[in-house]
């Protein structure tokens, strides 16, 4: 008689599982187009200002969905083209993505630099700078943990070897570990 294999690795999805997404996203742009309408130096325009006045945060909620489902589009397109995903790409298309989907709620104009380049210009009459807006596209490497995931992974490594296969950026891993928690990886054992 066999005995059924003993559980001794627990892999982990990072995204939405060990780190919250679309509160922090929604967070940030609501506290950056709250900075930027409250700030004396900004020239945006009366329009720009109107509306992102009138922006909820239920609606950069909604936004930071429909951002986040563009760039998982673009990385499911990546692995059926090339059976891989280049991160470096998907952080410049959401860049792009963010740029787009600004420019079609009226809340950024932005141009083409030059007509061989995917890269926008932003305008001064922009509810942000290109600056703050490659800020904000990096969002994705700074979402927290939830308030459980350290604690939850702490437990789980005094009994198993905890692991992430997971498309995360090494920052959130990296806030894992700063949070004093972090995945079991050096102690996996042979299976």
């Amino acid at each position: 008689m066999t005995t059924a294999p003993q559980l001794r690795v627990l892999f982990f999805d990072v995204f939405g599982t060990c780190v919250a997404q679309r509160t922090p996203v929604a967070d940030e742009l609501w506290k950056a187009a709250k900075e930027a309408l409250e700030s004396d130096a900004s020239s945006m325009s009366s329009e720009v200002r109107d509306k992102a006045t009138e922006t909820t945060y239920d609606q950069w909620f909604d936004f930071g969905g429909e951002w986040d489902r563009e760039v998982d589009n673009f990385a499911k397109e990546s692995i059926t083209k090339h059976n891989s995903v280049d991160w470096r790409a998907v952080d410049t298309y959401r860049l792009q993505s963010l740029h787009t989907l600004l420019a079609n709620r009226g809340l950024i104009t932005s141009r083409h630099s030059d007509t061989t380049s995917s890269h926008f210009q932003v305008e001064p009459d922009s509810l942000w700078t290109e600056s703050q807006l490659q800020h904000l596209a990096r969002v994705w490497h700074r979402l927290p943990p939830w308030p459980d995931t350290c604690r939850g992974l702490d437990l789980l490594n005094q009994k198993f070897s905890t692991v992430t296969l997971s498309n995360a950026y090494n920052e959130i891993l990296s806030l894992l570990h700063d949070s004093n928690t972090s995945f079991d990886i050096n102690k996996i054992p042979d299976l």
